[in-house]
């Protein structure tokens, strides 16, 4: 997958985004999480630096999936599959290995 070279200047920031990311979503060290959960704060970071409504990323997957659905992968509350993992990176124009959180992975 071909990178966008304006994505570089936005990753330069991911690492710390993630971290205030993990932090602002859920309230926890990144340690403390599950890893649903961690792959859920990494999908919110991703929509909210695209400005983007829990709404807005569902109807841009397809086939579309509810805002309630998204809420559920954020909160860590449902166990994503590698197809929907491809999607959403599809979606951000990111590698899949960037939604998904790394076992020992310190933020």
């Amino acid at each position: 997958m071909m990178m966008d070279p304006e994505r570089n200047a936005w990753s330069d920031g991911y690492e710390q985004g993630y971290r205030d990311g993990v932090r602002s979503v859920l309230g926890l060290q990144a340690g403390d999480l599950t890893t649903d959960q961690r792959f859920g704060a990494l999908v919110r970071v991703h929509r909210v630096a695209r400005k983007w409504s829990q709404s807005q990323l569902g109807k841009r997957l397809e086939p579309p999936i509810s805002h309630a659905a998204i809420c559920d992968i954020e909160k860590g509350r449902t166990h994503a599959r590698l197809e929907l993992v491809e999607r959403l990176a599809a979606i951000f124009e990111v590698e899949p290995t960037e939604l998904i959180p790394w076992r020992g992975e310190a933020p």
